[in-house]
């Protein structure tokens, strides 16, 4: 076995392992976190989303990087044609979750921050506190936003905000299926060096 093989296969396994974790992660926080937060009261419930917001805020973005850039080096060392559009497509899908965010999901944050910000304010006002022991707030403020002539409640908006994170789930599983599917026809071609996911030729002498 050649150690040509080595940082293509070391690329194959990141990619496949990132995405699919990503798309569990993002999952896992609609179908299981989001559902259990909502059964709080509405200050609590705007605490634990923000601190939910914040931390995805910081870490999904960069971590969708890791199996695009994985599956962008694999198309570029494809000479199919055919595997270089599929691995690339998989690679944008990865990344793609950040034009996602801020296409179809920040009118939906705006109000979720401007409501903690505003649960900041009103305790603040009724206890003479910080609001950051219930929060650590949004860090920064916002307008009311109103929808219609009734503003939605805070349980209304998170759940409308994890509807909207399966759109980002169901990308990031896209991109593991597309690029699980092309590395598997991957075997014994299509690599510029010769070498697939396995090299059977390697094998049978």
């Amino acid at each position: 076995m050649s150690d040509v093989q080595l940082p293509i296969r070391f690329a194959e396994v990141v990619a496949i392992t990132a995405s699919s974790a990503l798309a569990g992660a993002n999952l896992s926080i609609s179908f299981i976190t989001v559902p259990r937060i909502l059964e709080s009261p509405p200050h609590l419930l705007l605490k634990q989303w923000n601190n939910l917001f914040q931390q995805g805020k910081a870490f999904f973005p960069v971590a969708s990087l890791i199996p695009a850039g994985s599956y962008f080096f694999l198309a570029y060392k494809q000479t199919s044609k055919l595997k270089l559009k599929l691995f690339g497509a998989a690679g944008a899908l990865a990344v793609g979750i950040i034009p996602y965010t801020l296409l179809f999901m920040l009118y939906t944050n705006s109000k979720l921050l401007g409501k903690v910000d505003e649960a900041q304010g009103v305790y603040a006002n009724q206890s003479g506190g910080d609001w950051d022991d219930v929060s650590s707030g949004s860090g920064r403020k916002h307008k009311k936003i109103f929808q219609g002539s009734r503003k939605k409640t805070a349980h209304e908006l998170v759940d409308r905000w994890a509807l909207l994170n399966l759109g980002r789930s169901a990308m990031m599983i896209a991109s593991a299926a597309i690029g699980t599917w092309t590395v598997m026809m991957g075997i014994n071609t299509g690599y510029e060096d010769g070498f697939g996911f396995y090299d059977f030729n390697d094998t049978m002498g």
